[in-house]
């Protein structure tokens, strides 16, 4: 190898963030928040600490990223009976409309990542992914968000 992995991970990681990034931004999104939709889309009512935990996300830029979201209508924020602390997070059908339209760039964006790969490649790869992340993390799953 002329770099080391981790190198050539990272170039790939930030290559894919410099595709997606502008596709996104159409829809009025940064690149962390179409994972929070995803998550939602699943997980209607979560707590914003719970959130921030599934998502990979710091506590001060979840929050940071809320309210962009909520001020953008793609997400409403409710009181939890008897914590006065927790906020319980759930999507608004503008939300849900945004996910959707997220999803579809993320389809277009693996034709682009993909191109030239075997069917038998991308299930291989996926495959090395899935054991270079339980390496890291000791977690069973890569599950989305």
């Amino acid at each position: 190898m002329d770099v080391p992995f981790s190198i050539a991970l990272l170039k790939t990681y930030h290559a894919q963030n410099n595709v997606f990034r502008p596709m996104i931004a159409e829809l009025g999104l940064s690149v962390g928040q179409p994972k929070i939709l995803a998550f939602l889309t699943r997980h209607d009512g979560c707590m914003q600490k719970d959130l921030a935990a599934m998502c990979d996300i710091e506590p001060a830029t979840i929050s940071r990223l809320l309210d962009k979201m909520a001020s953008d209508g793609l997400i409403s924020r409710k009181a939890v009976a008897g914590n006065k602390r927790a906020t319980a997070i759930s999507l608004t059908p503008s939300g849900y409309a945004c996910h959707e339209a997220s999803m579809e760039l993320r389809r277009q964006l693996e034709e682009i990542e993909l191109a030239g790969f075997s069917e038998e490649e991308k299930a291989q790869f996926y495959q090395f992914l899935v054991r270079l992340y339980q390496n890291l993390t000791g977690s069973s799953s890569v599950e989305e968000p």
